[in-house]
């Protein structure tokens, strides 16, 4: 449970990073204060028996970050008729952080893939929205991708 705990809170770093660096606040923010965005003992405090692994997040959100261009080009390589930038931020953030995990981690892409599904469902589906679906189609894509390799 702490590593799926650790894949949410590493899910809404990217997700409000990704929020800065749309609204062209990212100079205000230094490189080294990415964790005052989203911290593991915030959401520690707020929510009882919400365990993270700390180690895992931090490999999680540095890893995205720094292979973002790579991660990014992947995904859109995959994306049929749909442009990255068109993307919720939830699901993006969601899907750099899978294709980040499938790419440069030793974690089973299966695993990955059901993770990514698990808070698809829980963060991005709306009514009119499927995203658990799209997400999956588009991370089924990417993992034969690699697979191919």
């Amino acid at each position: 449970m702490k590593r799926h705990n650790s894949r949410i809170l590493a899910m809404m770093t990217l997700y409000q990073y990704d929020i800065i660096e749309h609204s062209k606040l990212k100079d205000i923010l230094e490189e080294d204060k990415i964790k005052e965005i989203a911290t593991y003992s915030e959401i520690e405090e707020n929510s009882e028996g919400f365990d993270v692994d700390e180690n895992f997040y931090n490999s999680l959100v540095n890893g995205v970050l720094t292979n973002l261009e790579e991660v990014d080009k992947l995904i859109s390589s995959n994306l049929v008729k749909w442009p990255l930038d068109r993307l919720s931020f939830v699901d993006r953030a969601i899907l750099r952080l899978a294709v980040y995990e499938m790419k440069f981690t030793n974690t089973p892409k299966n695993v990955v893939i059901d993770e990514a599904l698990l808070i698809s469902a829980d963060y991005a589906d709306t009514d009119d929205y499927p995203a658990k679906k799209f997400n999956n189609k588009v991370l089924d894509s990417i993992k034969e991708s690699l697979n191919a390799k």
